[in-house]
């Protein structure tokens, strides 16, 4: 059996960076590899504070991630969607995009 994992892949606007490490990026992370390694699918991370946003995302704050499935196949996309929106506590908004997963890091006060 092959075990993925995460993959950081660098996009045109350049490599995937993040300003702080956070917990909440530990969180996602971890159920992202969690997901990798259970349906043996690699899980790449395109953006967290690198590319161009919108003036609304968490990008640039270290509280927004986008992921997407190896192999770019929409029906694995919805099954990435669908696990993180299940397992992630309160305070994580799962968006499905229509080429990546974006996660937020966003707790309702």
């Amino acid at each position: 059996m092959l075990s993925f994992m995460l993959r950081f892949i660098a996009q045109p606007s350049g490599p995937v960076t993040i300003i702080e490490w956070t917990e909440p990026s530990a969180i996602v992370f971890a159920w992202a590899d969690r997901f990798s390694r259970h349906v043996n699918l690699p899980v790449d991370i395109n953006a967290i504070d690198n590319g161009t946003h919108s003036a609304t995302t968490l990008h640039g704050q270290s509280r927004a991630w986008d992921l997407d499935t190896g192999g770019d196949r929409s029906a694995d996309l919805h099954l990435l969607f669908d696990y993180l929106r299940g397992v992630l506590p309160p305070g994580f908004d799962v968006v499905l995009e229509p080429d990546h997963v974006h996660v937020e890091w966003q707790p309702k006060r």
